[in-house]
This record gives structure tokens, sequence and C-alpha cells, in this order.
């Protein structure tokens, strides 16, 4: 890409942000020339074109009000401003994120640091601003050109993107909070609200085509023990690194729950039942090596169940299976795994 084609926000220089409330949008043109500063809110426009943008923002303010998902948001941010100055792409960012497992992703589907929403096609010419309110942060929004976008296109680009940051704002807060509502607490993965959502749907999916679907369960060895022993505080540490044991050997396909207390429960796409006690095994030999408490110098042992789904089963059947075959393992010695 030419420098020259270049056109960005930068997000430490208080001069580049695009303010929502201010109704402001600043950009710096990085060319061989060096860099240019201007400011969006002051511009003069001709009253023609001022009725123009008028129209337009008052189009986008009403139109994005209809969603608080950031996809359909930018698919109409987009779909109005390809067809007005032809952008070829958009893409959204969030640049602080809490982070998040696997189910709060896949099940409600939020924006996360480093993992942006696009809309559209990547092209040579980026446009990228830096989208803040008045008190927050919101993250960065990038646009994408086959042809240089300048004069009152850019001022119309402009426009349109101080309609955007509230609605993007909003989108992101409430996609956030029902991630929070289906999280656990203590280790971030999915609740039992969250699993009760989740499972049907992988259920269907599995039927639909014709695929294997696993269910882990996953129980700590003397959890009572470790709490009397240790107390509370080591409890949980237990516990959380047992969730992080679990991130660490997941793929990307792979959902997990606190199923509660000491149990947790992992689903396993697209696995049969080789495929499962291959994670089984895995997950126990990681949880192995750990250690809690000062120095981690106490070690902790898991016991698991699995199941595959049968035809025509329920999912309130397969967890029951799965949670017989835990069963199993604790009575048989612990520190092991077995199928149902």
């Amino acid at each position: 890409m030419e420098k020259s084609s270049e056109i960005k926000q930068e997000a430490n220089t208080p001069t580049s942000r695009l303010v929502h409330s201010k109704r402001d949008a600043t950009k710096t043109e990085q060319s061989n020339r060096g860099v240019v500063t201007a400011n969006h809110a002051r511009s003069k426009l001709p009253s023609e074109q001022t009725q123009f943008i008028n129209e337009l923002r008052l189009y986008l303010c009403t139109e994005l009000q209809t969603s608080l998902k950031v996809d359909n948001l930018l698919q109409i941010f987009f779909s109005r401003l390809e067809h007005l100055i032809g952008i070829a792409g958009v893409e959204f960012a969030v640049e602080k994120a809490r982070p998040t497992s696997s189910i709060i992703d896949t099940v409600v589907q939020i924006p996360t640091a480093g993992k942006p929403t696009c809309v559209g096609a990547h092209a040579i010419h980026t446009f990228c601003y830096q989208l803040n309110t008045k008190d927050h942060e919101v993250g960065t929004l990038t646009c994408y050109s086959r042809n240089r976008i300048d004069g009152l296109n850019i001022e119309v680009l402009e426009a349109a993107i101080s309609t955007l940051i509230y609605p993007l704002h909003n989108a992101v807060l409430f996609q956030q909070t029902l991630a929070s509502a289906e999280a656990d607490y203590l280790t971030n993965l999915g609740n039992r609200d969250a699993l009760g959502k989740t499972l049907p749907n992988m259920v269907a999916s599995a039927r639909r085509y014709q695929q294997p679907l696993s269910v882990l369960m996953i129980d700590i060895d003397q959890f009572k023990n470790i709490n009397d022993q240790y107390g509370h505080n080591s409890g949980d540490q237990v516990i959380i690194a047992l969730a992080d044991a679990i991130r660490a050997i997941a793929r990307d396909s792979d959902i997990a729950f606190r199923f509660g207390g000491d149990e947790f429960l992992i689903l396993l796409g697209n696995t049969d039942s080789n495929g499962a006690e291959a994670v089984a095994e895995r997950l126990r030999k990681r949880v192995e090596s750990l250690g809690f408490g000062e120095n981690k110098s106490h070690s902790f042992t898991i016991s698991l169940g699995s199941a595959v789904l049968n035809k025509e089963e329920t999912p309130g059947s397969l967890i029951l299976r799965a949670d017989k075959a835990l069963y199993r393992a604790k009575t048989t010695g612990r520190n092991c795994s077995v199928l149902a």
C-alpha cells in the first residue's frame, strides 16, 4: 500500500479522535508530504451539501436504532455508504474488552479485543477512526475503498461515522451485559443458563449435519478436603486453574461450562468416542502437572466421564449418561476417565 493512499486516525492523538458528542471528526493524512490535520466539524459546506449530509444523518440515525447487534449496524452503515461513495468494506474492533471464554463468544457473539467484526471486503485505501463518546472509548472503525476518497466524500463519510458511534457503543454494552449474565463469575466460563441455551442447539446441529457430539463431565477429586485443609481461597485457586487448563486444551469449536461447584462440562462438537477419550486424557494429564497454594506446592487431580450423543437421545439424557460415567470414574479410583 502506498503511503499517499492511507488515511488514519491516531488513537493517542487527542486532535485526531472522532468524538460523537461534539459532532467532531478529525483525521490525520499520512503522505509523502508529511502529516496534515483537518477538522471536519468546522468545515463550511454549501447549503445544498449541508442539507444532503443532514438528510444522510437523519436516515442513519433512524435505521441504526433498529438493532443492538454490531454486525447488523455495520451492515446498515456499509449498505448506505457503499451506494453513496463507493466504500468496499468496513471493520470494527473493540480495543479494550474483558477477557471472554469461547462460550460467551459463541452464544452471544460479542466483539472482543483483537477480533474485528467485518462487512464487505478489504481494499487498498484505508480510513481508520478511533471512535469515542464523551466518556468512553468505543473502538476502531476502518473503512476500505478501492479508490481514493476526498473532498465532499470525506465529509459524507465522517458525518455518517458520527451517527454510528452511540449505536455501536450501545450494542457493545448490550452484548457484553448478555455475556456477563451467562458467564460464571469465578471462571468466566459459561454457566448453567448458557448450557441450557447451547446444548439443544448443538444437539439439533449434530443431527442436521449427521456429525457426532460428545459431552465431557469433569469433577475435582477430593475437593471438599482441599477446602477443609487449605481454605476456600485455595479451593477457588483450584477451580480457576482447572478452568484455565480447559481453555488451554480446548479447540475453538469446544464450549466449556462450570456445571456447578467443582463440576465442569465441555461440549465437543464433531467429536466421536475416540476423540472424547483423547480430550479427556489430555486434560487429565495437564491437571496432574498443576499446583496450587504457596509456591504451587500442592497438587490435585480430576475424574472425567464422557458420552456420545445417541440417535433420538434428548440433551438431558446425554448429560445424565456422562454424569453416570463420571460417577464410575470417581468410584473406581479417581484420576481417570470413563466412557459411557
